[in-house]
């Protein structure tokens, strides 16, 4: 994780020192307080969270995961090392994460590219 997102949990991870030992993510109300959190319930969440953020979209937690590979590639994060990040053995897997980039992206990234630094004319008259 980054410096952002250790910031961003810091007040959870003290607040968790109050509730009986456990993981880090965990149920915080409730006869289960301190046992892990179910699929379930993480989904519960996510949609009333998303319902008061006026998403009106189901948001499953796996998307959260392919957000965030689009963005870090969006930021110019290469590819192969954005596969270690998320623990990918193959990077197949990793490129379906991004799926969601657009055409327009691929075109603009392409027509940033500066140009290549051999010449290849001579290859090409043949």
């Amino acid at each position: 994780m980054d410096r952002w997102a250790w910031a961003q949990i810091a007040g959870w991870l003290e607040e968790r020192l109050q509730f009986p030992r456990g993981p880090v993510l965990c149920v915080v109300q409730g006869p289960t307080t301190g046992r892990h959190l179910t699929p379930s319930s993480v989904r519960a969440t996510l949609r009333v969270l998303g319902t008061r953020c006026g998403i009106r979209r189901r948001i499953a937690p796996h998307q959260l995961r392919h957000c965030h590979a689009v963005e870090l590639v969006r930021e110019g994060v290469p590819v192969h090392i954005l596969q270690c990040q998320l623990g990918h053995a193959n990077l197949a897997v990793t490129t379906v994460y991004l799926a969601s980039v657009s055409p327009q992206e691929v075109l603009a990234a392409v027509d940033r590219r500066q140009p290549p630094s051999v010449a290849v004319g001579h290859l090409l008259a043949v």
